[in-house]
């Protein structure tokens, strides 16, 4: 049957539907018009049907790329129709497209779960079925493909500053009495020096994490409260998804902490968390911090934060603990003793929505963004983790989209 106008007014690029089909048909009648040339008669025929079929199926799948890539509202339309996106009549031929959620067979319940097309397209003695799988990937908010990010002005004073990766300012970049040894790259005026791997001012804007970050994770944390971390220093101590010296672990590794205004202090610890703040944060001494698994951010600061780290390895025998017991390995290891010791680095992903200042010996390896100032002074290195562009974590996702699933392509002909 022919399609309604609400069912054409689902899909704004419906012109472009019917402008690849009609180029696909070209196509196809053009390579199957070479047999009929030949006068094979009712077989030439039927080569054209299942030719025009084929073509058909694929642009009516490439169409349904288009629509699942719209957002979610196809959705509930979908599912009422039992999976259907698509039935129309094309120059005599019947097209369907179903949806189909090969997890749960719900297409309302979760958008991040894949879904299976599958196009019949009936013409003349024809029938053509073309199935492919879409799987769903997030794309990434533009600070992601920065290993150092400020949504405002990065200061490089004093400081040798080396890494791969690329430093993004969403304001100026300027450095006094410093060798930058990092890409540069400024919405605004870059000035100053010396840069030697490169800079460019006048660059576009790149977007920053959700409003509802903190929210999204604070509603799966587990709560520590500020005054069970004696004297507000949370040091001497490992955190992590199996050990929480301040309460009852959280199988999921996420804590939050609220400090009522104060500042938190960590150092001389081993963190394997993702840790979100509400308050201010200060890194001191020697820390291995680290997330307690992919796509998980490490630290998230709703205030300033200060990064004052030494390049000191944490040392068990210096500071007479264990960091590496049973419910908290490290690398897959733990023991009893008090022989290891821990690279002082920031491995994840960080990010303020204050003020933030890098004064001592930092190494990351992660991501550092900010949505205010941003400042580094003496020492700090940078080693750019491709991961969380790739699979970003929530609150730092900007659209779904779906691609085809490699070798999904499947066709059956009746």
């Amino acid at each position: 049957m022919s399609p309604t106008a609400t069912q054409l007014r689902r899909r704004r690029g419906s012109i472009y539907f019917i402008v690849l089909v009609s180029t696909l048909l070209v196509m196809g009648m053009a390579l199957a018009g070479i047999d009929s040339a030949r006068g094979h008669g009712r077989e030439a025929d039927a080569r054209i049907e299942a030719a025009r079929a084929h073509w058909l199926a694929r642009a009516s799948l490439e169409h349904a790329f288009g629509v699942l890539n719209t957002g979610s509202s196809w959705r509930a339309t979908a599912q009422a129709l039992n999976g259907q996106l698509t039935d129309a009549t094309l120059d005599r031929a019947s097209v369907r497209v179903v949806a189909v959620d090969p997890i749960d067979g719900d297409l309302t319940d979760n958008i991040a779960e894949p879904v299976v097309l599958t196009s019949t397209v009936a013409l003349g003695d024809a029938v053509r079925m073309l199935q492919v799988t879409a799987n769903p990937r997030y794309t990434p908010v533009g600070c992601l493909l920065s290993t150092l990010h400020s949504h405002a002005n990065i200061t490089f004073t004093s400081s040798t500053v080396e890494g791969d990766g690329l430093a993004f300012a969403g304001g100026a970049a300027s450095a006094s009495l410093a060798s930058v040894k990092i890409r540069v790259l400024a919405v605004g005026a870059v000035s100053g020096g010396s840069y030697q791997r490169g800079l460019l001012a006048d660059a576009d804007a790149r977007s920053m994490p959700a409003n509802n970050l903190f929210a999204t994770y604070a509603a799966g944390a587990r709560v520590i409260t500020f005054n069970s971390i004696p004297g507000g220093r949370l040091e001497l101590a490992v955190l992590s998804p199996g050990l929480n010296p301040y309460g009852t672990a959280s199988t999921n590794g996420v804590y939050l902490i609220d400090t009522r205004g104060a500042t938190l202090i960590i150092r001389n610890a081993r963190i394997a968390a993702t840790l979100v703040v509400i308050g201010n944060v200060r890194l001191e001494d020697s820390v291995s911090f680290q997330p307690p698994g992919a796509a998980l951010p490490s630290l998230l600061v709703a205030g300033t934060l200060e990064i004052r780290t030494s390049s000191t390895s944490l040392s068990e025998s210096t500071l007479a603990r264990n960091f590496n017991p049973a419910n908290a390995p490290f690398a897959g290891v733990s023991d009893t003793d008090q022989l290891d010791t821990y690279p002082s680095e920031l491995r994840g992903l960080f990010y303020a929505s204050g003020t933030t200042t890098l004064d001592g010996s930092v190494r990351i390896i992660g991501l550092l963004i900010a949505t205010a100032n941003l400042e580094v002074r003496q020492s700090a290195s940078f080693t750019y983790d491709p991961a969380y562009a790739a699979n970003p974590p929530a609150g730092f996702r900007e659209r779904l989209l779906f691609e085809p699933e490699r070798g999904s392509w499947a066709q059956t002909v009746r």
